[in-house]
């Protein structure tokens, strides 16, 4: 029987093996990749939406020029601001 101060092999703390020790750097790793990805989902949601709308304005547009165009009569020439070539 040993009454004697403890021995340090008993206060020793058991070694912690190389998989338990970078378990929280391999969570840590893998909550900044779920991160950024959320985070470029949300830029590609966005540009679509804006695309989307981008769209319908031109849609918009174009439909304003040819109700325009539409309009004027066929036979009339266009006035432009253009010189004529025997002004000069």
């Amino acid at each position: 029987m040993n009454l004697g101060p403890p021995t340090n092999d008993v206060c020793r703390r058991k070694p912690v093996p190389a998989l338990a020790r970078h378990g929280k750097e391999n969570g840590f790793a893998v909550l900044v990749v779920f991160i950024l990805m959320s985070i470029m989902v949300v830029f590609v949601t966005s540009n679509a939406l804006v695309l989307h709308h981008l769209h319908q304005e031109i849609k918009l547009v174009e439909k304003r020029q040819l109700k325009k165009f539409e309009a004027a009569p066929a036979n009339s020439l266009v006035q432009t601001n253009a010189p004529d070539a025997g002004s000069e």
